[in-house]
């Protein structure tokens, strides 16, 4: 987690680490919605659901879990990632809302 961090901040100051980073979520994203449209194509998850925003918030979710396990001593990784996954789950069969996102995919422009 720590080696995350340090990475993430080299890709702050680092034009082409920001690049490769910029790549892998993109690939992560990609993923993310894959399983979501094998999840959808079997009834499990809404066709009203956006799956660019379900991605998003995972991503961010995840970055979230990276920092808060690299510097928080208090950190308690099963409950947090249950919770977590308690909410993903409520956004994918629609219980929770989110905002239209833009896709995901992409690999973003510094």
């Amino acid at each position: 987690a720590v080696l995350t961090l340090e990475i993430w901040s080299e890709a702050a100051r680092n034009p082409a680490i920001a690049d490769v980073m910029g790549g892998v979520q993109a690939e992560v994203g990609r993923g993310i919605i894959a399983v979501c449209e094998k999840a959808r194509s079997k009834g499990e998850i809404p066709q009203s659901i956006d799956l660019d925003a379900v991605a998003r918030l995972i991503l961010t979710l995840s970055d979230g879990l990276i920092r808060r396990r690299a510097l928080d001593p208090d950190f308690e990784s099963e409950t947090e990632v249950a919770t977590l996954l308690d909410l993903i789950g409520a956004v994918l069969c629609g219980a929770v809302s989110l905002p239209p996102c833009s896709a995901v995919t992409q690999t973003p422009s510094r």
